[in-house]
């Protein structure tokens, strides 16, 4: 996975993780098509999509796959058009001015300081122990 800031120095960072960039429709209508096809099983209407997908891949609880997917989808339509999609959104800003602020802001490689970060979750972990006492208790004991 990658941001879209990052796709600027590494176009293809997201293309081998990414199955879809778009809406994936009522019942995974736009998405189901595709397992149905290379895998020969229809999912049923009353059948999970979700599980459907994990089933026919070889991720669900008890399935099992013959099918190497992820070589299928780097073979398919569907990855060629999303490596030519993230190529343009890589390019996008070429020859645009961009503010100094944002162009420190992009080089970071988080949205926010390290100092900011931590903070952050110190808060929150405080937070979470002092609405749960009886944790707490049971750490000093």
């Amino acid at each position: 996975m990658c941001t879209l800031g990052e796709l600027r120095s590494r176009p293809s960072c997201a293309a081998p993780l990414t199955l879809s960039r778009s809406d994936l429709g009522k019942n995974c209508s736009t998405l189901l098509p595709y397992f149905e096809q290379h895998s020969g099983k229809k999912c049923a209407s009353t059948d999970n999509p979700a599980e459907f997908m994990l089933d026919v891949i070889g991720a669900g609880a008890t399935a099992t796959t013959k099918f190497d997917w992820h070589g299928l989808y780097l073979q398919s339509e569907m990855h060629r058009q999303l490596v030519a999609d993230l190529e343009v959104y890589a390019h996008v800003s070429d020859g645009k001015q961009v503010s100094s602020e944002d162009a420190e802001r992009g080089n970071r490689e988080y949205a926010t300081s390290l100092t900011t970060q931590f903070r952050l979750v110190l808060a929150r972990n405080f937070a979470h122990y002092w609405r749960s006492p009886t944790y707490i208790y049971a750490k000093l004991l």
